[in-house]
């Protein structure tokens, strides 16, 4: 009996390990540099300006 209590705390203890890893892991990642975000920002705005000429050419 006091096997499976230790082992029922074991298990919780990791559970809980693996939860706070994973909210750190996210935290972490949400903190992208800036650089980053503005750089695919930057791609966005250029696809959307590209597709009106992609039309263009298309529709000529």
């Amino acid at each position: 009996m006091k096997k499976l209590i230790i082992w029922t705390l074991i298990i919780i203890m990791a559970i809980f390990l693996i939860l706070v890893g994973l909210v750190f892991y996210t935290s972490s990642q949400l903190k992208v540099p800036d650089a980053q975000k503005s750089s695919f920002n930057l791609e966005q705005t250029h696809l959307n300006n590209s597709c009106p000429l992609f039309d263009r050419k298309l529709s000529v």
